[in-house]
């Protein structure tokens, strides 16, 4: 009975196919977890009832949406996890079957996984490397150009990502850390 397959949004005045804002919680809760095996099982589960190449694009475009708005909550982008001059709309397109579709889209789905996961890691990585410098050298004359020299960027990266990553600029953070050792002794 295809009258299940779609619902209308009147927020959005479009049809979208049904269920489709639950199985959109479901592959952001499945991403931020990191489990692929849901997400590529809810890819497709969305595709059970399409029957035509039109209903295929549309779900797919509404995948592609949502993970491109993943990768931009995450501060990434299309061309950082999958290169330049890729463009997924066109590329999914260029697929005549089903089966192909879904997937590239389990493929992209995991690309991006990675893509962050490497991403946090080297993340964690800075700050780890930031930190531990500020405890061997809190001491010493620590600015700003010192920690953008030690790390190979400018002053002004350096000091927009340190905010980025902890809501604070390095001198007050540097200054509290000394603070909190004055008082240790």
């Amino acid at each position: 009975n295809k009258k299940n397959v779609y619902r209308f949004d009147v927020s959005e005045n479009k049809i979208l196919p049904k269920n489709s804002l639950e199985t959109e919680t479901k592959i952001l809760v499945s991403f931020n977890c990191r489990k692929i095996e849901e997400i590529n099982r809810l890819i497709e589960e969305a595709f059970t009832e399409s029957d035509n190449y039109s209903q295929c694009m549309y779900i797919a475009n509404n995948f592609l949406f949502l993970l491109h708005n993943i990768l931009t909550k995450n501060n990434c982008t299309i061309e950082e996890v999958y290169g330049d001059n890729v463009n997924l709309y066109r590329w999914t397109a260029g697929y005549k079957r089903k089966e192909n579709i879904i997937s590239s889209l389990q493929l992209w789905y995991s690309k991006a996984i990675v893509y962050i996961e490497e991403h946090s890691n080297k993340t964690n990585n800075i700050e780890q490397k930031i930190e531990k410098y500020i405890e061997d050298n809190y001491s010493s004359d620590i600015s700003i150009s010192t920690m953008a020299e030690e790390f190979g960027v400018s002053n002004q990266y350096f000091s927009r990502y340190f905010k980025s990553q902890t809501g604070s600029n390095f001198l007050d953070t540097l200054n509290k850390y000394r603070i909190k050792k004055a008082l240790e002794l």
